[in-house]
């Protein structure tokens, strides 16, 4: 016998429905059981935090969702912002927020850990009271199950004081920095000064010199002794002020202008200084000496100058035995240090600084001529070349005069060797 269509139809209306009931009842509990894993995760989470972090004094922790609300702080986060643990959960991490970092800061900072990568950086907050503070930030995304950012892991170190040290520090740069110019602006014009005044002395001082030498010449005699005198005092004035004002027109133009550097081959130069120092060797009795000197990087004309003027000082400053003069030059790291050597009557240790300060003599004219001026320039120089000058002396042993010129690998091995053989 054969049933009825509508039953059959009402048969299988049923058992899709009980089939549809069973199927939501399934999603339901995958939901459930969903839920409370991710539930499970966090707790998880938390706890972990809590019992990782608790014997870090210094580890910063917090959580939020994905939306940056705070879900979870440990009590060092408590401690630090000056908010309870229930003034924090719930409210957004913008409660925080000192104003400090730009829009891009924190849109680059999000657009990281929203494509679930680890961010890391130095952020500027804000306390309850107001206060700020620094702490260096890591933020790590904890994926869902579907793989996508459900929270964000926030672990932060505090340093304020090294942020306040490094600010002290780049105020103290700025402030040297400042000072460095003006100082360098005011040796500028000083040297400017310097440089004008001693260049518009000459012609009235020539002209002064000129006419008491004349006066001299036509008077000399034909007055009394006093007049002699005076016109001798006057003339004898002039040239020595003429003197003064071509070493002062010397001392400014060094490092005026740079000049030109080259490749110096100190031996031959050193050679060229024995030439121009000749009679005053052959007058002295002086024997000078001197090792294998190398090629540096500088000004040709000042390098001798500095060698001149020291070999000239060791025959003028000599004893009663004739001059033994040695000129070495070694190289000490990044430096070549020269030395001139002399047997010659010495400096007091106190006047060891001061014989470099210009028109600085410790001796009359009487005694040993000059104006006082030639270590100064020599200073001058070596520190324009970036080197060091000073002196080691016995009162009676004699002196040694050392400076420094820094080593340029470049010059000497790529320029000069083309040139000049460099000693090792």
């Amino acid at each position: 016998m054969l049933s009825h269509p509508a039953l059959l139809s009402r048969k299988y209306l049923q058992e899709q429905s009980r089939r549809l009931q069973r199927e939501v009842a399934e999603l339901v509990r995958a939901e459930e059981v969903q839920k409370k894993s991710l539930d499970a995760q966090e707790a998880e989470l938390k706890e972990l935090a809590d019992q990782k972090f608790a014997l870090d004094q210094h580890a910063i922790v917090a959580i939020t969702d994905v939306q940056g609300t705070i879900t979870y702080a440990n009590d060092k986060f408590c401690a630090i912002s000056q908010y309870s643990r229930d003034e924090l959960i719930g409210q957004n991490h913008r409660i925080l927020n000192s104003g400090y970092h730009s829009k891009e800061f924190f849109r680059q900072m999000y657009q990281t850990i929203a494509n679930g990568q680890v961010w890391r950086g130095e952020m500027r907050n804000r306390a309850k009271d107001g206060s700020i503070y620094w702490v260096d930030a890591t933020i790590v995304p904890s994926a869902g199950a579907d793989g996508k950012p459900r929270q964000y892991v926030a672990i932060r170190a505090e340093i304020t004081e090294r942020k306040r040290a490094e600010e002290e520090i780049r105020k103290l740069h700025a402030e040297l920095e400042r000072r460095a110019a003006e100082l360098a602006r005011s040796n500028a014009e000083l040297e400017q000064f310097a440089f004008v005044a001693s260049h518009d002395l000459q012609e009235p001082l020539r002209v002064v010199a000129a006419y008491t030498q004349l006066l001299g010449d036509r008077y000399r005699g034909r007055l009394d002794q006093d007049a002699d005198k005076f016109i001798a005092y006057a003339s004898e004035g002039a040239l020595r002020m003429q003197s003064l004002i071509q070493d002062l027109l010397a001392f400014s133009r060094v490092g005026r202008v740079d000049a030109a550097r080259v490749c110096v081959d100190c031996e031959a130069a050193m050679e060229e200084v024995l030439g121009t120092l000749g009679p005053a060797i052959h007058e002295s009795g002086a024997v000078v000496a001197h090792g294998a000197l190398p090629v540096v990087w500088a000004d040709r004309s000042q390098i001798a100058q500095v060698l001149q003027n020291l070999v000239g000082n060791a025959i003028k400053f000599r004893g009663k035995e004739p001059p033994v003069i040695s000129v070495q030059a070694e190289k000490a790291g990044q430096d070549w240090v020269f030395s001139v050597s002399d047997n010659g009557i010495g400096i007091p240790p106190e006047h060891a600084q001061s014989i470099f300060v210009v028109f600085q003599r410790l001796h009359t004219r009487t005694e040993y001529p000059g104006n006082g001026i030639g270590l100064a320039i020599c200073k001058k120089i070596v520190e324009h070349c970036g080197g060091r000058i000073w002196v080691e002396s016995q009162v009676g042993r004699g002196s040694t005069f050392k400076f420094t010129i820094p080593c340029d690998v470049l010059a000497e091995k790529e320029l000069c060797s083309e040139q000049i053989p460099v000693p090792s």
